[in-house]
């Protein structure tokens, strides 16, 4: 929640087997904070964020899933599109030969980005251990 604004937003796939996969503790799923998550990456030796993943997840929905950059707005709580598609979709990051050029699947899209981002979804493999 953020400014006192509730927003309800889908769960994809993916996050929903997470969730799923986590025993609940006093009604959360797990407890999960700014401390927590800049402690596990630093355990790990790696310089991220926690507010890194919302940035990821602009660029991946807007830049390779190809969903409407309003759609996505709406998602992360931005009331102005704008703030959306200046500060948090970095299609540079992208390696546009593997996700503008048309040749590849959605799977083989997926695969990409899942080995792209091995450190970091084993970072949080081994916290949810």
């Amino acid at each position: 929640m953020r400014d006192n604004v509730r927003t309800v937003m889908p769960l994809f796939p993916l996050v929903r087997r997470l969730l799923d996969s986590l025993t609940p503790k006093d009604g959360k799923y797990f407890p999960f904070s700014q401390y927590v998550a800049d402690t596990t990456f630093k355990k790990y030796g790696k310089p991220h964020k926690l507010h890194d993943l919302r940035h990821t997840f602009g660029t991946i929905q807007i830049c390779v899933n190809k969903i409407e950059a309003k759609t996505v707005s709406l998602y992360m709580g931005h009331s102005d599109v704008q703030t959306t598609l200046r500060i948090y979709t970095h299609p540079e990051q992208l390696n546009r030969a593997v996700f503008l050029n048309g040749k590849l699947t959605e799977n083989e899209k997926l695969e990409h980005l899942k080995r792209e981002y091995a450190e970091v979804l084993e970072i949080i493999d081994n916290f949810l251990k």
